[in-house]
């Protein structure tokens, strides 16, 4: 399975999820709108505007929205990002004037005083903690808006270089710290780092990310991750049991050799029947089992490993002093 075919397993998961209350659905859309939402004026008119790279993001936030908001939402699929002629083409949900204070109140994005708009807040919102679903909730409107899931190709023998990773990118510092302190309370411990202006919060041990799959309740995803990992970790001992039988098949092949090449040398010279008892059983023996292992041919002539040893050592002493070998 590939990076993108993975990720669409998991983002499909997502999008099919009914959530059961209104404070998890609230959490969800929570943060989609901190990830990609913006506030917009025309024509004196504010709105509260989703935009993402995906219609079925789009649908789903609208329809999500409506079971709470009794409006209509304009939905436009797909416009350019920020009006201009070029560049990335995203998908907007734009939310009624009439309504865009009480979304941005609802779902914990602006702090309000006495209905008053004081300020956007740039944490994961106090909602998100109140439960663990409305939690587990938050992380999945994260992964929709913000989240990339890659795994290794089973043709790949490179890990490090096209390995396990999950992350969520966000523009703000603070807000990157927030939601690896809820990833804490789940016993995940995320890693952070900067990439132009976004701050990655990851993780990249397979185990972990397991774990936060399965706190968002990803369970075809889960089971799809554990099958890649087993048929990687078990096409890696194939391999690696592969090449140490080559390796000993090598090893087999040129000691065999040796021996061959000794017991020649002694048949045309002076005659294998020149040797003693042992010995020449020992030669009858290789000649006749070219590719067996010290230990099989030590089986066959009923002797120690050890003593096999020996005697093909002195067959090869023997040999040296009759004609040239390594």
């Amino acid at each position: 399975m590939s990076k993108s075919e993975f990720f669409e397993v998991v983002l499909k998961e997502i999008l099919a999820t009914s959530f059961a209350t209104q404070e998890e659905r609230f959490s969800y859309l929570s943060a989609i709108g901190k990830v990609s939402g913006s506030l917009e004026y025309t024509e004196g008119r504010m709105n509260f505007v989703f935009s993402v790279d995906n219609s079925d993001i789009a649908l789903n936030i609208m329809n999500t929205l409506k079971i709470d908001f009794p409006t209509e939402f304009e939905l436009l699929l797909p416009k350019t990002k920020n009006n201009k002629g070029s560049g990335s083409k995203f998908c907007t949900v734009s939310v009624p004037k009439m309504f865009t204070l009480e979304v941005l109140e609802d779902l914990g994005i602006m702090l309000f005083k006495d209905g008053v708009p004081q300020a956007i807040v740039n944490t994961v919102p106090s909602l998100a903690y109140k439960d663990q679903k409305n939690a587990k909730a938050y992380l999945m409107g994260l992964f929709v808006a913000g989240g990339s899931i890659f795994v290794p190709s089973l043709e790949s023998s490179d890990v490090k270089k096209d390995g396990y990773h999950f992350e969520f990118s966000v523009n703000s510092e603070d807000y990157a710290d927030s939601i690896m302190a809820l990833l804490k309370m789940f016993g995940i411990n995320a890693k952070k780092s900067e990439r132009s202006q976004n701050f990655l919060i990851y993780l990249k041990d397979k185990d972990e990310i397991l774990s936060i799959l399965g706190i968002m309740g990803i369970v075809e995803g889960v089971a799809q991750l554990k099958s890649i990992i087993n048929e990687r970790q078990t096409a890696n001992i194939i391999n690696r049991t592969s090449i140490c039988e080559a390796a000993n098949l090598d090893k087999t092949f040129v000691a065999s050799s040796k021996h061959l090449v000794a017991i020649g040398i002694i048949e045309e010279t002076v005659g294998l029947e020149t040797l003693s008892k042992e010995l020449y059983e020992t030669a009858q023996a290789r000649m006749s089992a070219q590719t067996a292992s010290l230990s099989e041919l030590a089986e066959m002539l009923g002797v120690s490993k050890s003593c096999l040893n020996h005697r093909l050592r002195k067959i090869l002493e023997i040999a040296g002093e009759l004609g040239n070998i390594e």
